[in-house]
């Protein structure tokens, strides 16, 4: 069953990434709605982990961030190398196609809002978490909005464990077999893959697509084609 589904997901991968190249064309940023501060923007980006990502949660989305309106316009608190604040535009032009998705946290107060940017903003200049672990001071994409959120009592999509996402395909072992001797569970003397593969399984992760399935966000817009 599990290879089955495998093949299935990445004949859609496949025929997604086809649909984005066939409709690629540049983001008008002119045909937005108007956006708010904690607003959440979706993409799929292309990078040495975009395919283990989207086999190991099933969806397309592997990075978001958090959207800040300022005076000079918008910008996206996001976790990349670093976390960092990047112009909306430039976000954008980062993700394949410039195929994105934008939701809110409906009912928010213009100060509840700038609260959840400014707790964003505090985590400006770590580093990006290659290992996925929350137990890191390092913090990869989807943590960012899950802590920001959290620490307005605004509880945002759901902790899995690791070993609940589609692991067991080639992509993601890969990436895994290049990273586990930096992973923190890891570091026991003697351990080697295997154990740390069985070591992580119980780690709780935040996903992008579980952020992005959370009810009680709703959704502002989107141009991707499914």
């Amino acid at each position: 069953m599990r290879k089955l589904f495998l093949g299935l997901f990445a004949a859609f991968s496949a025929f997604a990434f086809y649909l984005m190249v066939a409709s690629y064309s540049h983001a008008d940023l002119n045909k937005l709605p108007p956006l708010e501060s904690g607003d959440l923007i979706f993409e799929t980006t292309l990078t040495n982990q975009t395919a283990a990502i989207m086999l190991a949660t099933g969806s397309i989305y592997t990075h978001v961030g958090i959207i800040h309106k300022n005076t000079d316009g918008y910008s996206v608190i996001h976790a990349a190398h670093r976390v960092k604040e990047s112009p909306l535009s430039e976000f954008i032009e980062s993700g394949w196609g410039e195929h994105f998705t934008i939701l809110r946290y409906p009912g928010l107060t213009q100060a509840r809002r700038d609260a959840i940017v400014k707790d964003a903003e505090s985590f400006i200049g770590r580093n990006y978490n290659f290992e996925f672990t929350m137990k890191s001071k390092d913090i990869y994409c989807s943590e960012l909005p899950y802590f920001a959120f959290e620490q307005e009592h605004l509880p945002i999509g759901s902790l899995q464990k690791i070993g609940d996402l589609y692991m067991n395909n080639p992509a993601t072992r890969a990436l895994f077999d290049k990273r586990w001797r930096q992973h923190p569970a890891c570091q026991a003397p003697g351990m080697n893959a295997d154990a740390c593969w069985k070591a992580v399984m119980d780690e709780p992760i935040i996903t992008p697509v579980s952020l992005a399935h959370d009810p009680k966000l709703v959704r502002i817009y989107s141009n991707y084609l499914f």
